[in-house]
């Protein structure tokens, strides 16, 4: 998966703000086939938050307290070396790993990028702008 055109770049904004703001933004460049994605993904993450929200009413109630309701799917609270074996060793389990970053309150994504035989592994930070953490 290699994300490098301008209109790539504002989808994946747009998943990753759908995701953890739980609101399809309006502010970015998006075509309509986009946002009706990004729709859909709204909704499939809102059925899994409240899912997990039930079990997580469950194991509160039987002491095991687990929090993930305020991350999507995709998050995995591991390192980057972590992150490489999890996508080395798991092919089938996806491509994709959200996770926290080096550095405070920040996020990375870890990719991997398999063509033919070859597979290489790839780090994005995720920088909020100030406009982002007003909202």
């Amino acid at each position: 998966l290699f994300r490098s055109t301008p209109e790539d770049v504002e989808e994946w904004k747009g998943f990753i703000l759908t995701v953890t703001q739980l609101s399809v933004p309006s502010r970015l460049a998006l075509l309509p086939g986009q946002i009706i994605k990004l729709h859909e993904v709204l909704e499939k993450e809102t059925l899994r938050r409240e899912s997990l929200q039930k079990k997580t009413v469950e194991d509160t109630q039987s002491h095991q307290y687990i929090d993930v309701l305020s991350m999507p799917a995709g998050f995995f609270n591991v390192t980057r070396q972590e992150a490489i074996d999890l996508l080395e060793k798991n092919p089938s389990c996806g491509n994709l790993i959200l996770r926290p970053s080096g550095e405070n309150n920040n996020y990375s994504i870890s990719v991997r990028n398999s063509s033919g035989k070859a597979q290489t592994i790839k780090h994005y930070k995720i920088l909020s702008t100030e406009e982002d953490r007003k909202s």
